[in-house]
């Protein structure tokens, strides 16, 4: 049993390496990551070997039931589908009030789309102060980046419930993040095209998670995008 912080975080470090395997993973381990936060803590730890900034913590039923539906998860969790490197990839995006979503999918011999890998992230407080519009601009330049190794040099659909989004590669912009943006893209084969929201309820529920890197912000979180 977790007496600490750092005990927590050693678990959800564990945890946190097969998280791109489970769709959902962050979501279910939020009461754990909440707890690592010195608001949740009861006092200082002092434990050898432990960081000055560790606390103890309380143990409560809804942290062992939150750790149990986590093993549960691991131990069952659906197998990703490997990509074909003959077909297209499907690179879906969304945005929420602090994160981004990104699913990169297939179509499989029956017209369905299967699962390459499940990526999130959570917003800095710069980006969430950003329009609608350049936050959907910067999920999509965020995912592209994630799944590089997949995407460059290689045809791909970008997919996304914001219909003005289709425009984002003819924009006029020549100043500015969006230009930088456009910039970067321009490296990639690519067309974007709109579904729904309720269509796209798989990256929907993506962008309303938290990352791994967030377990502890000050010392895990690195921002690759620049403001």
């Amino acid at each position: 049993m977790p007496k600490c912080t750092h005990d927590v975080r050693a678990m959800l470090g564990l945890c946190s390496y097969y998280r791109k395997f489970i769709k959902d993973f962050a979501k279910t381990a939020r009461p754990l990551i909440k707890l690592v936060k010195k608001e949740e803590a009861i006092g200082k730890c002092n434990a050898r070997g432990h960081k000055k900034s560790c606390r103890k913590v309380e143990w409560k039923k809804e942290y062992e039931e939150t750790f149990e539906l986590l093993k549960e998860k691991l131990m069952n969790y659906p197998i990703l589908q490997h990509p074909n490197f003959e077909k297209e990839y499907i690179l879906m995006t969304d945005i929420s009030g602090y994160g981004l979503g990104a699913v990169l999918a297939q179509l499989n011999e029956e017209n369905k789309e299967i699962v390459i890998a499940y990526a999130s992230k959570t917003l800095n407080e710069t980006q969430m102060k950003y329009g609608i519009t350049e936050l959907e601009c910067l999920a999509v330049i965020w995912a592209v980046q994630h799944f590089h190794k997949f995407l460059a040099g290689r045809k791909f659909r970008v997919v996304t419930d914001y219909a003005a989004l289709k425009g984002l590669m003819n924009t006029k912009v020549t100043k500015g993040k969006r230009a930088r943006w456009v910039m970067e893209l321009q490296q990639y084969d690519f067309e974007i095209v709109y579904r729904a929201g309720k269509e796209n309820k798989n990256v929907d529920t993506l962008s309303r998670l938290i990352s791994e890197n967030d377990i502890n912000t000050k010392e895990f979180y690195n921002d690759k995008l620049s403001d």
